[in-house]
Formats: structure tokens, sequence, C-alpha cells
């Protein structure tokens, strides 16, 4: 009789923690794109395996293709966000990979 109660807790729980994630990911990003004198334009939360940083990725991670305003001009980047270990709930580190 429990389950019933108990499954869509967990369902309700991995959605919150989903989004949660991609909030925390996006203010880091927000953050890097302050720090580094540019603007953030367009970002997409895209697969870790389909993406430059496949091989060197914890699944804590969360990477995503995003396109920014810079002195330079618009420019389009891969930016993975968190630590190998730490992922985004312990760790700020964003690395951006320029095109």
């Amino acid at each position: 009789m429990w389950l019933v109660f108990l499954i869509p807790a967990a369902i309700v729980l991995g959605l919150i923690i989903s989004v949660r994630r991609d909030d925390a990911s996006r203010d880091m990003i927000r953050a890097w794109t302050a720090e580094n004198g540019c603007r953030l334009l367009y970002a997409e939360k895209r697969s870790i395996l389909l993406s430059p940083f496949a091989l060197t990725s914890s699944r804590d991670q969360t990477v995503y293709r995003a396109t920014f305003m810079t002195l330079e001009g618009q420019r389009s980047a891969w930016v993975r966000c968190g630590s190998f270990m730490g992922g985004i709930t312990f760790s700020n580190h964003v690395q951006v990979r320029w095109d």
C-alpha cells in the first residue's frame, strides 16, 4: 500500500532535482559571463556523450551549447559546469571550449 505513495514521491523528487541542477548550471554560466566581460545570448543543455567533453566528464556535470556576445563579436562554445569529482553540487567550476 505504501508503494502507491512512494513511487509518485520519487518521481516528484527526481523532477525537482533535475530542475535544480539546470538552474544551478545556468547561474554558473551567467556568473562566468559576468566575470569574463561577455553576455550570454543562448544556452541549450546537451548530452555529455555528444560533446567534446565526453571522455573527460562525469555524470554529475552538465554540458551546454552556448552563444555569447564578446568583444570579438558573437561566438559559440561548449560549456561544462561542475568538476569531475564534485559535479555541480560541490563545484562552481565552468569550462568553456570556444569553436
